[in-house]
């Protein structure tokens, strides 16, 4: 069943359209005609829409994108302006009908609502209905919201996993690295080339009482570490997967890929 929230709820939260493009900022709602719309806004600086001077050629009111379409549509040209500072516009006002998935993680400390239709793509002039995203190198694609269609904010994308004739996508909803180092092993090796730093660091963390050392307690001994050391430390880290703090995807079920990543 889906999950109903709140505007202060979701107050702040990314508003991505069905392609994955970031569409703006949710700041609240609003009722109109009998209909619940949804407040859109964006900041911006630097080279802005001259909202004033657009309207005024239009000879019409209304949020930016409802003019900035309308310009496009009569061949009318869109005038700009420079911006010292950031200023706040109001983008768009969507009906509830177009929410396709709104999600809130209490681990990620984010929401997100995402569209139904392609608004953004829209706005800026692209392609409606582009073809499924193929595998796009790890750097466009790390950090990004994953969100399902169906299960809402999965997590941040975090990398890519193998599986059975295909590749897929980690999302993570804890961040950071889950696992340990092989204490002893990296001691052993340890001591045959520095004793000196053996000794301080099995001060701290016995190697005989603590054969492994977790990942979050390497701040106690990490300042004691040359870069010698750190080199040969980063050897014995055995990296393993969070345990349900994850979730993976198969590349076919990845729907777009834009800000987020829109999945099945």
């Amino acid at each position: 069943m889906a999950r109903f929230y709140s505007d202060k709820e979701l107050r702040g939260s990314t508003v991505y359209d069905k392609l994955g493009l970031a569409y703006g900022t949710l700041r609240g709602v609003r009722v109109e005609g009998g209909s619940l719309l949804l407040e859109i806004v964006v900041r911006a600086s630097g080279r802005v829409v001259d909202v004033g001077m657009l309207r005024r050629r239009l000879g019409i009111e209304g949020p930016v994108e409802e003019l900035v379409a309308e310009a496009r549509r009569r061949g009318v040209g869109i005038p700009y302006r420079r911006m010292e500072g950031e200023v706040e516009m109001l983008k768009g006002l969507v009906p509830v009908e177009e929410v396709w998935v709104a999600d809130y993680s209490e681990e990620l400390g984010m929401g997100v609502v995402l569209l139904s239709t392609p608004r953004e793509a829209r706005y800026r002039g692209l392609p409606e209905d582009p073809p499924r995203p193929r595998l796009a190198p790890l750097e466009e694609v790390r950090g990004k919201p994953v969100v399902s269609v169906e299960r809402g904010l999965l997590g941040l994308a975090e990398g890519y996993v193998i599986g059975p004739g295909e590749p897929g996508l980690r999302a993570v909803r804890s961040p950071g690295e889950e696992g340990y180092v092989s204490w002893l092993k990296f001691m052993n090796v340890l001591k045959k080339t520095d004793r000196g730093l053996y000794e301080r660091l099995a001060g701290v963390y016995d190697p005989l009482r603590h054969t492994t050392l977790p990942l979050g307690e390497l701040e106690r001994v990490k300042p004691l570490l040359t870069r010698e050391a750190w080199d040969l430390l980063e050897g014995f880290i055995v990296y393993r997967p969070r345990r349900g703090g994850f979730t993976d995807i198969p590349w076919s079920k990845v729907l777009a890929l834009g800000d987020a990543v829109v999945v099945e």
